[in-house]
C-alpha cells in the first residue's frame, strides 16, 4: 500500500483602515440692556415609539424529552421587521395563577412585517402549567427584505436518532436569496402543534423558483401531519455567483456490504481562499430520500481541489423501503456552497502515519498530527482521499482535529469506506492537514 502524505494551507491576509477624524479683555460691569429678541420657541416633546404589537396565535404544550415543553407561533403585528425578538412566557396553573416565568427566543433571528416564526422553552421539572401567557419580552429592530419561502415537500421516516422530516423549500420571490434560518413545525394527526426546530440546510444561494434541501429532527411527528416552515432569508444581487465549481461529479458506491456512500470533488476558482460547504443529496424516483450537509473548518486557497465522501444519511433505509427502490437504483447530487475564510497565513503541520489496515470494507488509519512553529491554531482538518494508482478517487473524508501545543504529537484515528471490487494493494492514501491560525 502506496501512502502519500502532504500539508497544505495558503496565507490570505485580511487588514482593516481606520479614520481619525482667547481671552477677552477686561471690561466694566453694568446691567445688561434690555433684550429685544423673541423668547425661542420650545421643541417639541419627545415622543416614545410605541412597542411592535405581536400576536401569538397558537400556543401548546407538549411532551419533551425529558419533560413537556411550550410551542408556540409569534406573528410581528407590527411594520417594522424585528431581529433577536425574546419573548416572556408565564406558565399558569389551573386558577390563572402563575407558577414561574421562562424567557425564551423566537427560532428564527429575523421576522418581517406581518410574518411568522415558531418558538419552543423547556418547562423545569416539576411544573405542570395548565396554561400560558406569552409577551415580548425584548427585540431589536432589523432589515426589511421582501421575500416567498414556499414548502414544496415534507416526508417523516425513522431513523437511529429518532423521526425525521426530509423536504425542499421553494424561493417564490423574483430575486435570488440566501436562507439564513429555516424553522420547522410539525403536528399531530388532529391538526395541532405537536413540535418545532431549526432545519439543517445548506447556505447556498437560491434562485427565484428554485428548490433547496433541508432536514430536521421531529420528535412526536407522524406521517400523515402536516408541516410548515418558517424562514429567514438574506437578499443577494443577481450575479451573485458560488466561488466553488464541481470538478469531479458525485458517484454513488456501494461497499461489499452493499452500503452506499458519495464521493466528488469540488474546486476553489476564486482568487481568494473560502471555507467550503457540500450538500450530497439523494434521489430515487424523483423523489429526496437522503441529505447530508459537509461543512469544512478550514481555508481551501485559491485554485486547489478538495476530495470529500458522505455516508450518513439518516432515515434512507426506510424511504427505500417504502418506495421499493434497490439502494443501488439511488442518484446523487450535490450543492456546493462557500464564504469567506478569515486570514490565515500557512502554519506548519506534519502526519506521521504509524498503522494502516483494511479490515471488512473500511480502511483505518492511525497517526499523529504535530504543528510546527509558536503560531497558535484555532482549529485543524485532515483530508484523506483513497485513489487507484491511475488517480480515480474511491473514497474520502474530513477529519477535524485539535492542533494541540507547537511540537506535541496529537495522535488521530480515521476510517473511510472501501468501494466493493477494489484492491486495496493497488490505492494509494492521499492525507494532507489544514490549519487554521487563531485570530485574536
Amino acid at each position: 500500500m502506496l501512502v502519500a502524505m502532504a500539508s497544505r494551507a495558503r496565507l490570505a491576509a485580511l487588514a482593516a483602515a481606520l479614520l481619525l477624524a482667547g481671552c477677552l479683555p477686561a471690561a466694566p460691569i453694568s446691567a445688561p440692556p434690555p433684550s429685544t429678541e423673541a423668547a425661542p420657541t420650545p421643541a417639541p416633546a419627545a415622543t416614545m415609539t410605541p412597542a411592535p404589537a405581536m400576536s401569538f396565535p397558537e400556543i401548546v404544550i407538549v411532551p419533551a424529552t425529558g419533560g413537556v415543553q411550550v410551542v408556540g407561533l409569534a406573528r410581528n403585528d407590527s411594520s417594522l421587521p424585528l431581529r433577536d425578538v425574546s419573548l416572556a412566557i408565564d406558565l399558569l396553573d389551573d386558577d390563572g395563577e402563575s407558577l414561574g416565568k421562562l424567557v425564551a427566543a423566537l427560532l428564527l433571528s429575523s421576522v418581517q412585517p406581518g410574518a411568522l416564526s415558531p418558538f419552543r422553552a423547556a418547562v423545569p421539572e416539576g411544573l405542570s402549567p395548565a396554561s400560558t401567557r406569552v409577551t415580548l419580552d425584548g427585540y431589536r429592530v432589523g432589515t426589511r427584505v421582501p421575500f416567498i419561502v414556499a414548502l414544496e415537500s415534507a416526508s417523516t421516516a425513522a431513523s437511529a436518532d429518532g423521526t425525521r422530516l426530509l423536504g425542499l423549500v421553494r424561493n417564490e420571490g423574483p430575486q435570488a436569496i440566501q436562507i439564513r434560518e429555516l424553522a420547522v413545525v410539525w403536528r399531530d394527526g388532529g391538526g395541532s402543534l405537536a413540535g418545532a426546530g431549526l432545519a439543517a440546510i445548506p447556505h447556498a444561494p437560491v434562485p427565484s423558483d428554485a428548490n433547496l434541501p433541508w432536514t430536521a429532527l421531529a420528535p412526536g411527528a407522524v406521517e400523515v401531519g402536516e408541516v410548515d416552515v418558517f424562514a429567514a432569508a438574506t437578499a443577494l444581487l443577481p450575479n451573485t455567483e458560488v466561488l466553488l465549481e464541481v470538478s469531479v461529479d458525485p458517484a454513488w458506491r456501494r461497499t461489499v456490504q452493499g452500503r452506499g456512500y458519495v464521493t466528488g470533488e469540488i474546486r476553489n476558482v476564486s482568487a481568494i481562499p473560502l471555507l467550503p460547504a457540500v450538500a450530497v443529496t439523494l434521489w430515487a424516483q424523483g423523489e429526496l430520500v437522503g441529505l447530508e450537509i459537509l461543512r469544512s473548518t478550514v481555508p481551501l486557497p485559491p485554485g486547489e481541489v478538495l476530495a470529500y465522501g458522505a455516508e450518513t444519511f439518516p432515515s434512507l433505509d426506510a424511504r427505500l423501503e417504502r418506495l421499493g427502490v434497490a439502494v443501488q437504483e439511488v442518484v446523487p447530487s450535490v450543492v456546493v456552497s462557500a464564504s469567506a475564510a478569515p486570514a490565515f497565513s500557512e502554519p506548519r503541520l506534519e502526519i506521521t502515519v504509524l498503522h494502516f489496515e483494511v479490515i471488512g470494507s473500511r480502511v483505518y488509519l492511525e497517526g499523529t498530527l504535530t504543528r510546527g512553529g509558536e503560531q497558535p491554531l484555532a482549529g485543524a482538518e485532515i483530508h484523506a482521499a483513497l485513489r487507484s494508482v491511475e488517480g480515480e478517487l474511491q473514497s474520502a473524508t474530513w477529519l477535524p482535529i485539535a492542533p494541540g501545543s507547537a511540537g506535541a504529537p496529537v495522535p488521530f484515528r480515521l476510517d473511510l469506506p472501501l468501494p466493493a471490487g477494489v484492491n486495496s494493494a493497488l490505492s494509494e492514501i492521499d492525507l494532507r492537514a489544514v490549519g487554521l491560525p487563531f485570530s485574536p
